[in-house]
């Protein structure tokens, strides 16, 4: 909706106490597609510890950064385009 394309995230909290939260939680669809009524799958969580790098197609992949119950810093950059059809030929 706002263009964003591809979404890079790199964490920077040294020492992370994991049952403070804050991770980001991707869903890897196993049977169907996104949006269909009947989409199976599993949501894979990845803890905001220093050094760690997450690359995704924000515009194709569901995912959700969830509450944290202390500050949480990370470098963030957003990728965006348009949506282009190709004529075929």
């Amino acid at each position: 909706v706002d263009g964003r394309v591809l979404t890079m995230v790199l964490y920077l909290n040294v020492n992370w106490d994991r049952s403070a939260g804050g991770e980001l939680a991707i869903f890897e669809a196993e049977q169907g597609d996104i949006g269909d009524s009947n989409v199976k799958g599993t949501w894979r969580v990845v803890y905001p510890e220093a050094g760690t790098l997450v690359l995704l197609r924000a515009d194709h992949v569901l995912h959700e950064v969830r509450s944290a119950h202390e500050e949480r810093y990370a470098l963030s950059m957003w990728f965006c385009g348009q949506h282009v059809e190709y004529g075929g030929s």
